[in-house]
């Protein structure tokens, strides 16, 4: 899925993006964050991993990172693909997506931005209760349960009892902000 080009009023959300949106630039692949044009080396960094389409989801510039670990935690970018981790995303110019909408590779579902594997672990969201502070996404191992894997497995867990079966076969645990 490609998300369409965002124009984003400077005072509303602080950006704008030109091109192929969500990170990808106009056509010299330049891109407008906080009413400037971010350099070759940048990303623009939302604060609210919104890609610009939440209100007062402000992007600011950023330095690409040069280096990014090989943990694999696939993510989903602004640019509506998949890579391999947060830092891989900022690294190609992209900010994550909180929203997700990028394709799901068979045996994994939406967590967030992140995706988690169908097979063996569950998707954490804690919401945050803090102005301009995004959601926490975390996926993580499902426990040790005597028979199948459910919200029932999941009651020692923190926030087990806010579970929600997904219909895309997966798990999520709904974490209160506090």
């Amino acid at each position: 899925m490609r998300f369409a080009a965002i124009v984003c009023v400077a005072l509303v959300t602080g950006c704008s993006e030109h091109g192929s949106g969500g990170g990808g630039g106009d056509a010299a692949g330049a891109l407008f964050c906080e009413g400037v044009r971010c350099a070759a080396d940048e990303f623009c960094d939302f604060s609210r991993n919104g890609c610009g389409n939440l209100n007062a989801d402000v992007g600011r510039c950023a330095k690409r990172p040069t280096t990014c670990d090989n943990n694999l935690e696939p993510v989903c970018g602004c640019d509506g693909k998949i890579h391999g981790n947060a830092c891989d995303a900022n690294a190609s110019g992209t900010d994550v997506s909180a929203a997700g909408g990028c394709e799901v590779p068979a045996g994994r579902f939406e967590c967030g931005f992140r995706q988690c594997t169908l097979v063996d672990e569950y998707c954490q969201r804690s919401f945050s209760d803090v102005g301009l502070e995004p959601d926490g996404f975390a996926c993580l191992p499902f426990p040790r349960c005597p028979a199948q894997q459910d919200c029932m497995c999941l009651l020692g867990e923190p926030c087990g009892s806010f579970c929600t079966p997904r219909m895309d076969r997966g798990f999520e645990l709904q974490c209160p902000g506090g």
